[in-house]
């Protein structure tokens, strides 16, 4: 078991950080690393076979997905209107959609929220960590949603 101090931070480090920056263009461990960076922690990258109990980046992305996994799991989530509506417009109309989700049980939030019939393919991270696929920006995750899908993945919009 290891014990570290962690530096204290502002209430607001987490409103202040530019999370839309690194969306598109990050991993997840990427954002995670940079906003630990600017509060001044530093931890190794780790594997994802690293435990909870050791300091890695990759032990404490798990961690956190695991214990937001667990909250939603026993709560409902909120969704976008408009999104909602979007996504039933698609479905009324044909369209096959899917989701990649780097949370742990999407399904389980999904159905929670009563969404889970919208969509036709789920690549959430216990499927991702079942088949060892590798996240963005490497395309495992697509093709394996496209994959289940039967769809080309020259046929989708993203």
């Amino acid at each position: 078991v290891y014990y570290c101090e962690l530096p204290q931070t502002s209430a607001s480090a987490a409103e202040d950080f530019p999370f839309e920056q690194h969306l598109h263009s990050a991993t997840a461990h990427e954002v995670l690393k940079s906003f630990l960076s600017l509060q001044g922690i530093t931890l190794p990258p780790g594997n994802r076979h690293d435990k909870a109990d050791q300091w890695t980046l990759s032990a404490l992305f798990t961690s956190c997905s695991l214990a937001f996994s667990e909250q939603v799991e026993h709560e409902q989530m909120t969704f976008d209107v408009e999104l909602v509506r979007l996504l039933r417009g698609l479905k009324e109309d044909g369209c096959l959609i899917g989701v990649v989700w780097s949370a742990h049980k999407a399904r389980v939030m999904l159905q929670n929220a009563g969404l889970l019939n919208l969509f036709d393919a789920i690549v959430d991270k216990d499927l991702q960590d079942a088949f060892g696929l590798r996240h963005r920006p490497a395309p495992d995750v697509l093709l394996k949603l496209c994959s289940n899908m039967a769809v080309s993945p020259y046929e989708t919009v993203g």
